[in-house]
């Protein structure tokens, strides 16, 4: 199977809006760039002689430099012909030119703006505080310039160059350029507006951002990194807020900086963005922000000018996960399942917008959001062009129909704030212990047979010994009495408790639990209550990257309905009374063959007795010492009589415990034979086909590179190809079981 490095893209770029045009896109379109068939070369209508210029477009640089030119043109409404492109401002040498040099005249003599691009690898700090200094040597250098700009694409910083000192650096940094040589503007953000609303994010723009917010909030150590991306989730919290209700449409977005706004300005109002998220949204946050400003200044400074609410749920989910990683790696990896699982389990079971789905381990919450975005796929396919219908059932499976148990309390929230990101569903996650006993549960969110669909990833490892848990469970004590139990082990019967008969579970499990001879209990436990769907074997490797080396499996089953149930249940008890029947003659005989062979040995147990000294010695001075003042003669009779009498009950005694041993060594083995005969005859009675898989590549390596994917195969448009891979195949065998024949 080729190699597969395509990041996979759902389906869901928006349920109602349409990808945004980019400016480039948009200077194509009026005439102002062109671009050459083989995206080699990009030719700029502007003031240069000749009314053109032309460069070469495969340098990530021009790329920014010929967006940047359109919004110019079109957003800010400057004439092309006053922008003249790669300005010579000196016969320095080095030669560094002005990128763009916008002008006040058509005579292009009196300067307005001055504008250094460069490519998004300048977005660090000191890279970009190195391009700063060169943009502003050429301001000094080409005249009196009004305005200089520095932009790497992800970054953009302006300076009211002509009214302030040279070497100012912080007090004339303005918000945005002027529209058309006016003034300039309070804000730069507008919801709503086409030209001035916030754009999305790319995935990697993001986890860059994600990281410098969560640098400038740790500071260098002052917060321990866990501390600081609660701190972080909350602002984030505070912005995807601001967007999705705060700010009304045609008003300036609330978080953002406005033209010589001070920290403490920025800071109370972004306070009050998230304490009225915090009184909508209660269960995510409970605590109010506990930074200073100048760090939520810094924090707004950098997520101003990108839009959480447009980025797509793909780019956010893996920015969101890359960038956990690298906080937690090692410390909480069992908290997030790999995307590519994820993703292949959910699309497995194939939920709908009817499902009610759970998660008791939720961790972030990775398998509720990727069902989640199935089910908005699906509603985009089924209900194409009713984007009313898709909307209404979206929030609806969004805040009614997902469901996650997640016992650590940070965790949790990273869930809740997610979900949140993504509209919304938070208040569906329960931080909780999911073995904890039903009442401890909020009653409208966790019940017993509430569910649908499961999808989990529960914790491997752990042993649960408290009684009052164990008791809740057959697998635990409810049956038979056990000291302890592994806790997934335990999380199976849960989560066959959480689902209504008939539901689905996918579940990953280590390799143990669906090998090991002496687990074969839970096997048949698994096979009481459930229809086995599939099994597909994970390699080694699988679950290196967050830190564990387990080998395991995903499981997936289908609870029996009530009357699956009853079959069941009719079943083996039929075929166990047919056993018991048929053994019974056997089982008698075997015991008189037994009882027959232990009583043959009597004359060796008691030449075994007698030929034990010591014993014999203690019996004859026990006889000797109540014998009395009986004559010698009959004393020698009665010590002999009476050893004999010893003897023999000794050897009763014996051969009765030796007749218990095995007989008890026998119905054990008998009784482990008639089990194993009333499974074969279950089994036999209700046959039915599973499907079975090994992958050996799952779309990443032991140190988390990417890999070819034997689970699902992405197509050239980044989309699943469900015909394809092991997900191909099991939709094969789900067609026709009885007709498939495997590959």
């Amino acid at each position: 199977m080729a190699k597969q490095t395509t990041q996979y893209r759902p389906l869901i770029e928006e349920i109602v809006e349409k990808p945004e045009e980019t400016w480039t896109e948009r200077g194509e379109h009026k005439g102002l760039i062109s671009i050459s068939a083989d995206g080699g070369r990009v030719t700029y209508r502007c003031g240069n002689e000749g009314a053109t210029y032309s460069d070469d477009y495969t340098d990530p640089e021009e790329k920014v430099r010929a967006s940047l030119f359109v919004e110019l043109v079109e957003k800010y409404q400057y004439p092309p012909e006053r922008v003249w492109v790669e300005k010579h401002i000196s016969d320095r040498r080095p030669d560094y030119p002005g990128d763009l040099v916008v002008y006040e005249d058509d005579g292009l003599k009196q300067p307005y703006i001055l504008i250094e691009t460069k490519p998004s690898d300048w977005e660090p700090e000191h890279r970009f505080n190195k391009a700063v200094e060169q943009a502003f040597e050429n301001a000094h250098l080409v005249g009196r310039v009004k305005f200089v700009v520095v932009d790497c694409g992800t970054r953009r910083v302006v300076f009211d160059y002509d009214s302030y000192p040279p070497g100012e650096r912080k007090k004339n940094v303005v918000r945005d350029l002027p529209v058309a040589y006016g003034n300039v503007p309070e804000y730069r953000f507008i919801k709503g507006d086409p030209d001035w609303d916030l754009p999305a994010a790319t995935f990697d723009d993001l986890t860059r951002r994600f990281q410098r917010c969560h640098d400038a909030i740790w500071q260098g150590g002052k917060l321990d990194p866990a501390q600081a991306f609660d701190e972080m989730s909350k602002l984030m919290f505070a912005k995807y807020w601001d967007e999705l209700l705060y700010t009304k449409n045609d008003k300036p977005y609330s978080f953002q900086i406005g033209t010589k706004e001070s920290e403490k300005v920025v800071a109370d109002r972004v306070r009050e963005v998230y304490q009225d998220a915090r009184e909508q949204k209660g269960d995510v946050f409970g605590e109010g922000l506990k930074i200073p400003d100048h760090v939520i200044y810094l924090v707004v400074d950098i997520l101003e000018d990108i839009s959480l609410k447009k980025t797509d749920l793909d780019a956010k989910g893996r920015a969101f996960e890359t960038f956990l990683s690298e906080i937690f790696r090692g410390k909480m990896g069992q908290f997030f399942t790999k995307r590519e699982l994820v993703t292949f389990m959910v699309k497995m079971l194939d939920p709908e917008f009817r499902d009610y789905i759970v998660d008791p381990a939720c961790g972030s919450g990775g398998f509720l959001l990727y069902a989640w975005d199935h089910v908005r796929t699906r509603l985009i396919r089924d209900f194409a062009g009713d984007r009313d219908t898709i909307k209404t059932l979206d929030i609806k499976f969004a805040n009614e129909h997902i469901f996650g148990i997640e016992i650590n309390d940070r965790i949790a929230r990273i869930a809740m704030m997610d979900m949140v990101i993504h509209e919304d569903g938070s208040s569906n996650i329960v931080c909780d212990d999911a073995l904890s006993p039903w009442g401890s549960f909020p009653q409208d969110k966790i019940g017993e047979e509430r569910f649908s669909m499961c999808l989990t990833n529960p914790p491997f490892g752990a042993v649960v010994k408290r009684q009052a848990t164990l008791k809740q469970f057959e697998l635990g004590s409810r049956r038979h009495k056990r000291a302890s139990q592994k806790t997934e082990i335990l999380f199976i019967e849960r989560c066959l408790q959480l689902l209504k008969p008939g539901g689905k579970l996918g579940i990953v499990l280590p390799d143990g639990i669906l090998t090991n001879s002496s687990l074969d209990y839970v096997r048949k436990f698994i096979e009481e209550n459930a229809r086995i769907l599939a099994v597909v074997s994970l390699p080694q490797h699988a679950f290196v990257p967050a830190g564990a080396g387990v080998k395991a499996s995903l499981l997936f089953l289908q609870k029996f309905t009530a009357q699956q149930k009853a079959q069941f249940d009719s079943t083996a008890r039929k075929a166990r009374q047919e056993v018991e029947e048929e053994y019974k003659p056997i089982i008698a005989e075997r015991e008189k063959e037994i009882e027959q062979e232990v009583m043959a040995q009597r004359e060796t147990v008691k030449a075994d007795l007698r030929a034990n000294t010591e014993w014999m010695a203690k019996i004859e001075q026990e006889v000797r010492s109540k014998a009395g003042s009986m004559v010698q003669a009959a004393l020698e009779v009665e010590i002999k009589a009476q050893i004999e009498a010893k003897v023999q009950k000794q050897v009763d005694r014996e051969l009765k415990r030796q007749l218990q041993q095995e007989l008890r060594t026998y119905r054990r083995e008998v009784e482990a034979e008639m089990e194993e005969e009333t499974w074969q005859r279950i089994r036999e009675r209700l046959n039915y086909l599973i499907f079975m898989a090994i992958a050996e590549h799952v779309g990443y390596d032991a140190t988390d590179r990417p890999d070819e994917n034997e689970l699902f195969v992405i197509d050239e448009e980044g989309r699943i190809d469900e015909t394809k891979g092991i997900l191909g195949e099991y939709k094969r065998f789900v067609a026709d079981p009885g007709g498939y024949e495997g590959v």
